[in-house]
Parts: C-alpha cells; structure tokens; sequence
C-alpha cells in the first residue's frame, strides 16, 4: 500500500465482511478467501479483480473443505490476475486461471532494517534454541515437532522457543509436552511485539517450520535476514 501511496494514488482498505464490490474504484485487490473474495468473484461490475490468496493449505492438499475448495477455484476462475508468492505456487495457481489470466510472484515484503545477523552473538554454552514463529493451529503439525524433540529428550543442548498469537492448540501442545518430560524444555512466549522480533530471531539458533500447509510465510524471510538456518516441511514454496 505505501508504494501505491507514494506514487500519488489512494488507496482504501477494507475488512472482508465490509467490502461491497460497487466501490468505486479502478482495480480491486483482494487478500485471502473470505466473502469480499466471492463477492468481488460474483460482481456483475468491470472492475478489473486481482487475487491474493495466500493459501498453501488447498495447493498442499491439506484443506479438506470440498466448499473451501469449490470457493477458491471459483474466484481464480473470474480473476483477472493474480499474485503467488512462490513460482511453485504460481505454477498451481495457474491451472485454474484463464489461459490468458497474468499471475505474478511477488513474496511477502520483509523489513529488512528489523532483521538482520547478531554478528558478536556467542552461543550460550553450546546450547542450541530452537524457534517456533506461528499459530499454534492444525495446520502447523506442531505435533510433529513436539513428538521429535522428544528423540532428543536425553540431549540436554536444546530449548524450544514458541512465539504465537493465536493459542487454539496451547493447552494440547503442553500435554503432549508433559507425556514426553519435555515442558522445561519449551518456552511458551506467546504473543510479542514486532518491534522485539528481531531480537527474538537474533537470540536462536535455528527456525522450525513443521507445518502440512503453506504458501510462503514471512517467518522464512525473516529468519533468512537474521542469518539462521531452517528446518521446514518440503511442501508448495517451502
């Protein structure tokens, strides 16, 4: 948006459930699947319609909605562009779009004067700390790292760091912890204030990434400019 509003032009922003496809505008561009995506989809208007959906959960073939699913295709099927994050996700959505439907790969933008190599930094007595940047939802296969680390439970060199600010599995997560000895291992954080998220990339040793969908999230980026090395599941543009 600041680039479009440097150029001179406005620009309105509007929550899904409060976007009417009659604004009045030269281009719409909607970010996610949400009812502004079916609505502007739907509109009779000849507002050209640009298509974000951030979703590598139905490129994955993790969502199971049969109607999320005949949603998303429906939407690509009456935008008139659209923007993938990855040249994998491109190629997915491209098979959706009209033949002559453009789809650009433009990844999510980074404040790379926030991130960046704490280059003095000394690991703290060879132990490693491990970081979890996320939701703590399904999608994320957090059980899969909990059920991991416990391969490691006898190696006393680690500690599990979670940032998060949606703690739907949070009690599920501790329990499963707990089976395995592992709650004095893991840091509950919680949610933290982006101006203190560099400092959290820069205090670990390594970003982990288990989930069964995505696109691709900022949580990469970002731990690429703070010069740590990544563990992800080998999924859409991860």
């Amino acid at each position: 948006m600041d680039g479009f509003l440097a150029r001179g032009h406005s620009v309105e922003v509007f929550a899904h459930a409060a976007f009417s496809p009659d604004v009045d505008a030269d281009i719409v561009h909607v970010h996610h699947l949400g009812v502004g995506a079916l609505a502007m989809a739907s509109s009779t208007n000849r507002i050209p319609f640009v298509f974000t959906s951030h979703n590598g959960q139905i490129h994955s073939g993790f969502e199971s909605s049969f109607l999320h699913r005949r949603a998303f295709t429906y939407v690509l099927s009456r935008a008139d562009a659209a923007v993938a994050l990855t040249d994998a996700e491109s190629t997915f959505l491209r098979s959706y779009l009209g033949p002559h439907v453009p789809c650009a790969v433009i990844p999510n933008g980074v404040d790379g004067t926030r991130f960046y190599p704490d280059g003095a930094r000394q690991q703290d007595s060879g132990k490693v700390t491990i970081l979890y940047v996320g939701q703590l939802i399904p999608v994320k296969g957090l059980e899969y790292l909990v059920d991991a680390l416990a391969l490691l439970r006898q190696n006393p060199a680690w500690r599990l760091r979670m940032v998060y600010h949606n703690s739907t599995l949070l009690e599920e997560l501790k329990a499963r912890a707990a089976r395995h000895g592992l709650l004095d291992r893991i840091e509950f954080l919680g949610s933290v204030a982006s101006a203190d998220m560099g400092r959290i990339y820069r205090e670990a040793d390594l970003l982990v990434l288990p989930s069964l969908g995505e696109a691709l999230p900022s949580v990469i980026t970002e731990a690429f400019l703070s010069g740590l090395p990544v563990v992800a599941t080998a999924i859409t543009g991860l």
